[in-house]
């Protein structure tokens, strides 16, 4: 099973095959992994990977600066459109 892992200092992905953690490549954070599927991740276009990245970052800033998300710690969710 291929997973994918986000960063959520900096917002890399990582695909990997035999990990249940990875550490970003980039940056050394520890990364969270992405409820999204692989057989899903890569029909999504680059526009979509970037917006499910760009949203796990911002949460990380969320959660730093005590604000409340409304979701629960975890993965980044994709929303279609959203």
């Amino acid at each position: 099973m291929i997973r994918v892992f986000i960063c959520p200092e900096c917002g890399k992905t990582r695909l990997v095959s035999k990990l249940l953690r990875a550490d970003c490549r980039r940056c050394g954070a520890a990364m969270r992994l992405c409820d999204i599927p692989y057989s899903k991740w890569v029909e999504l276009s680059e526009e979509e990977r970037e917006a499910v990245s760009g949203r796990l970052t911002h949460l990380k800033e969320e959660e730093q600066t005590g604000r409340d998300t409304g979701r629960s710690e975890g993965g980044a969710s994709y929303r279609p459109g959203g």
